[in-house]
C-alpha cells in the first residue's frame, strides 16, 4: 500500500494542526486582525468580477512586480513571486547545493521544506537568551564540503526578536566567506520597519523574503523574493508555470497600489496594541513576557502549569500556540498573536487568576 511513496514521507508528522471542535479566538495564527471596511471590499469584488476565469493569469506578473518595484524601490529585475513565501523557500531549497542551516528555535517550515526538497537541515542553537549564536553558526559552516543556504528569520518566530543590521552584516560576510547564500525572511517586516536589503550593496548572495500575509492578506498568498538578478534568473527557472493566479494578482493590484495606506495603518495599529498587551501582561507577576518585533508575543507561564493552563484557555474559546516542546529554550511557552483587545482582555483575565493560584 502507498509503496511508491518515499519512506521519509510517509514517516512524517502532517505540518498541520488540527482544527478544534468550537469557536474561538485566533490567537494562534499572526494573521491581520483588522478587516478592510465595506465600501473597499466593495470595490475589490466588483475588481475581481471583471477577471476572465476561462483564461490563464500573467505568468509572469508583469503588472504587480512593477508596482512592488516602485513600492520598494528595486528594479524589476530582482523581483520574484511566489504562491506564499513557502513556495518561494521550497524552489530556494531545491536549487540549493548543500545543506540548510538555520539558528533555532525559528519557523518550523524551514525544517519540513528541506526534508521534502531532499537536503540536510541543520539546526544551530541560539543563546540561552534567544539571540543568535554567531560563533555556533560559523563553526557549522566551516564544517560543511558544499555550500548551502543560512536561513534567518529576522524578526524570528517564535521567540519575536530582529537581528541589528550589524548582525546581519557579519552573518552576510560569514556565509559570503563559505559559498552560502544567505536568506532573511522578513515575513514581520511591517512591524519592525528595519530590513536587510540596507546591507546588500553588490552581494549577490544576499536572498530577502518578504509575505503580505502579515499585512491582513493572507488569504491571497503573496511572497516575494528579493535578490540580485543573476539569482532571479536562476529561480525562475524551477518556477512553477501560472503560479499565480489572477485573482491573487487582481486583489494585491488594488490593495498594495490603491489602498497601501489602509495596510500600512493596520499595522501602526497592530503595533499600538502589542505594546498595550505587552505592558499588561507583564504586570501579571510570574509571567515572562519576551520583547518583540513582531505581531505575536513570546510570554512563558509559571514553570509546569502548561498542562492546566492551556487546556483552560481552550475552554474559554482562546487558542494561542503552545511552542513549550519546540525546543528546551522555550519550555513553559506560549506564541500569542495580537488581535481584537477583547481576545487580549479575556486572555489576561484567565491568565491573572492563575497567577492568584499560582502565588497561593
Amino acid at each position: 500500500m502507498n509503496s511508491w511513496i518515499r519512506d521519509d514521507i510517509r514517516a512524517m508528522e502532517s505540518s498541520f494542526f488540527a482544527d478544534p471542535p468550537f469557536p474561538f479566538s485566533g490567537l494562534d495564527a499572526m494573521e491581520g486582525p483588522f478587516l478592510l471596511s465595506p465600501e473597499v471590499k466593495n470595490a475589490l469584488f466588483a475588481r475581481l468580477s471583471r477577471i476572465s476565469l476561462n483564461r490563464y493569469p500573467d505568468h509572469r506578473a508583469s503588472e504587480l512586480v512593477k508596482v512592488l518595484s516602485e513600492l520598494w524601490g528595486v528594479p524589476k529585475g530582482t523581483i520574484h513571486l511566489g504562491n506564499g513565501s513557502d513556495e518561494i523557500i521550497l524552489n530556494l531549497f531545491l536549487a540549493t547545493r548543500g545543506p540548510v542551516i538555520c539558528p533555532v528555535p525559528s519557523f518550523s517550515m524551514y525544517e519540513v521544506i528541506a526534508h521534502v526538497a531532499g537536503k540536510v537541515f541543520i539546526p544551530v542553537d541560539m543563546t540561552p537568551d534567544l539571540a543568535i549564536d554567531l560563533e555556533a553558526i560559523e563553526k557549522v559552516m566551516s564544517r560543511q564540503d558544499v555550500p548551502g543556504i543560512l536561513v534567518v528569520a529576522s524578526p524570528n518566530n517564535p521567540t519575536g526578536r530582529a537581528c541589528s543590521l550589524e548582525e546581519l552584516a557579519l552573518l552576510l560576510q560569514m556565509a559570503r566567506s563559505r559559498g552560502f547564500s544567505l536568506l532573511v525572511d522578513e515575513a514581520y517586516f511591517p512591524y519592525h520597519k528595519e530590513s536587510s536589503l540596507s546591507i546588500q550593496k553588490d552581494q549577490d548572495n544576499l536572498l530577502v523574503l518578504r509575505t503580505f500575509s502579515k499585512m491582513g492578506l493572507a488569504a491571497i498568498r503573496l511572497g516575494v523574493l528579493l535578490a540580485k538578478e543573476t539569482v532571479i534568473g536562476e529561480i525562475e527557472k524551477i518556477r512553477l508555470p501560472y503560479n499565480l493566479n489572477s485573482l491573487t494578482q487582481e486583489a494585491a493590484l488594488f490593495l498594495i497600489r490603491d489602498h497601501f495606506d489602509l495596510l500600512l495603518d493596520s499595522a501602526a495599529r497592530v503595533v499600538l496594541v502589542r505594546e498595550k498587551v505587552e505592558k499588561e501582561l507583564s504586570s501579571i507577576p510570574g509571567l515572562l513576557v519576551f520583547p518583540s518585533r513582531a505581531n505575536f508575543l513570546l510570554v512563558r507561564l509559571w514553570p509546569g502549569t502548561m498542562p492546566a493552563v492551556f487546556p483552560k484557555l481552550l475552554e474559554k474559546g482562546i487558542l494561542v500556540r503552545d511552542v513549550s516542546s519546540h525546543h528546551p529554550f522555550l519550555s513553559d511557552c506560549i506564541r500569542i498573536a495580537v488581535t481584537s483587545n477583547e481576545d487580549i482582555q479575556k486572555l489576561g483575565i484567565i491568565l491573572g487568576h492563575f497567577s492568584e493560584g499560582a502565588r497561593s
